[in-house]
């Protein structure tokens, strides 16, 4: 029904347009009068359209119109020829819409550069967090590099081993002389010293984890483009087939989940990795792995009132892994946020702790 209206609608109307007017407008004449000739109606803007996508001459017509003169003879030729000329327009116009939509301009773009990965592609991958896929890393002088976070969590791992290590100078004060104990009940009480237990660790990619294998048992649910066939729930694999590419549900053991953030951390690709760090914190808001990497990532890519948020939820009482690293770069995050006195607040608490970073602290407060 649709397209015996769009025939009555071309050869009801005198001004419909013609073959000379397709063939004038491919040539780049008169354009303006023939595309508002086509623009009363909707049939003859779209078969223009087509033809002008399709780059045809009307003389690629004249053939079919002799054969089917010789065929069916002159008396049927003009209203035959109109209906396989009709025909052929919308064909044209439609298939022209169809291959030039936007929307699956974005589709085909995803699939093609999916296609040319050798390894199951997450949707956090192709599906950017807006808020993540704006961010600029900030420039590479006022960056944390991996290799840095990670020479600095081999220098500590020795230092932890090697407890007769000098500490800084800041320890070496000479002892006072003994005075007479003069009671005083004024005196306020003072805050016993908080101590932070050390969670089992374990090191992915050169890089300090909590080992969560130790605390709890449970997957990381995601979403994954893969060839089917390919067994879904590993982290690694290759692609064997020209098998056909198919999103599908799949539960990721967590330290397979986090060696795979862990490379991407590595390899600084701080936006690819965020989508997979809020991923756990949606199941593991207290997850202590993906709230100090997360706010590392944040760090260097300039959002440092996020980083210090993450950086403050990086450790506890029973994880403190975190404990010194994350009040470090969260002294640094204040700094550059100018917040000068926070900072020096911190970095004064660091050097009275006398830890891993309290010689830097105390060329912090030098300055």
């Amino acid at each position: 029904m649709i397209v015996l209206n769009l025939l009555n609608q071309i050869f009801g109307r005198r001004d419909a347009i013609s073959r000379a007017d397709i063939d004038t407008y491919q040539t780049g004449k008169e354009k303006q009068r023939i595309e508002e000739q086509a623009a009363a109606d909707g049939f003859d803007s779209n078969a223009l359209d087509g033809w002008s996508t399709s780059g045809l001459s009307t003389d690629a017509m004249k053939k079919m119109d002799n054969l089917i003169a010789q065929r069916y003879g002159s008396s049927n030729y003009s209203i035959l020829v109109k209906t396989v000329l009709a025909i052929l327009i919308i064909g044209i116009g439609l298939l022209v819409y169809f291959s030039y939509s936007p929307q699956e301009e974005v589709q085909l773009a995803v699939v093609t550069d999916t296609a040319l990965l050798n390894e199951a592609t997450e949707r956090t991958e192709i599906d950017l967090i807006p808020e993540i896929e704006a961010l600029e890393e900030i420039a590479i002088a006022s960056q944390v590099s991996p290799k840095e976070l990670i020479a600095k969590n081999i220098a500590q791992t020795k230092e932890d081993q090697n407890p007769e290590i000098e500490k800084e100078d800041i320890t070496a004060i000479q002892p006072l002389p003994e005075l007479p104990i003069i009671e005083n009940n004024t005196s306020p009480e003072i805050a016993p010293k908080l101590i932070y237990n050390q969670a089992k660790e374990i090191y992915l990619r050169d890089l300090k984890l909590i080992d969560y294998r130790a605390y709890r048992d449970g997957p990381i649910t995601t979403e994954r483009l893969r060839y089917s066939g390919t067994p879904a729930n590993q982290e690694h694999w290759e692609q064997s087939s020209n098998e056909e590419l198919v999103w599908e549900k799949v539960e990721i053991p967590y330290i397979e989940y986090i060696d795979k953030t862990m490379e991407l951390i590595s390899q600084n690709k701080y936006k690819k990795a965020l989508p997979r760090l809020e991923l756990i914190l949606e199941k593991y808001p207290e997850d202590m792995n993906a709230n100090f990497y997360s706010g590392f990532a944040y760090f260097n890519l300039g959002k440092y009132d996020i980083a210090i948020q993450r950086f403050e939820k990086s450790f506890s009482i029973s994880f403190g892994n975190f404990y010194e690293e994350a009040r470090w770069f969260k002294s640094l995050a204040l700094e550059n946020l100018t917040e000068t006195s926070e900072a020096k607040n911190l970095w004064k608490e660091i050097v009275a702790e006398n830890g891993f970073y309290a010689k830097e602290a105390k060329k912090k407060l030098m300055k």
